[in-house]
């Protein structure tokens, strides 16, 4: 496990924040038996009771449970674990969203920065059986392989194909 700390906020707070996102993202399925006090919490280099105190929140908000005698076991409460996930997604969006707005971005902004970001354009619809792929792109190095291609299959049967700048070098396309 991968541990980041940082001191602008109580330690336990961290560690059970990084925890939970090892469960909701499935490093610590649901009703995995969770790693000793001691080891967790000499990976993350914090004392052994601020990692209890963590772990004991944990199993108070009920993610976390104890057997007495086999130490501790990840919920087997999958639909927990799901709104857990789904919550915290929910909140980073907004922490973005409220971040990019005081940058002074508009959703549409934002949008199409996302969209830059992603770098190819594709566009795949998928209605019943039928699929089209348009706009698909590989470059190896400085040669663009394949600027434009498109397909239209039906039921595995290809029912049209397109392809445009086969073989064009960048530079080429930049002139």
């Amino acid at each position: 496990m991968q541990w980041q700390l940082r001191g602008d906020r109580p330690i336990y707070q961290q560690l059970m924040e990084q925890l939970t996102e090892q469960i909701v993202s499935g490093q610590l399925g649901a009703g995995d038996k969770v790693p000793p006090v001691r080891e967790l919490a000499a990976e993350a280099g914090v004392n052994p009771n601020t990692m209890q105190r963590a772990l004991a929140d944990l199993e108070r908000e009920g993610l976390m449970h104890s057997n007495r005698t086999s130490g501790r076991y990840v919920t087997e409460d999958k639909e927990m674990i799901a709104k857990i996930r789904e919550q915290i997604a929910s909140d980073r969006i907004s922490e973005f969203l409220a971040g990019m707005s005081q940058l002074g971005f508009t959703e549409k902004e934002i949008v199409a920065l996302l969209e830059k970001r992603r770098g190819r354009r594709r566009r795949m619809e998928q209605r019943n059986d039928l699929v089209v792929c348009e706009g698909l792109t590989k470059i190896y190095g400085s040669i663009r392989a394949l600027d434009s291609l498109s397909l239209t299959l039906e039921r595995g049967r290809l029912l049209a194909a397109g392809a445009e700048r086969i073989g064009q070098n960048d530079s080429d396309q930049a002139a």
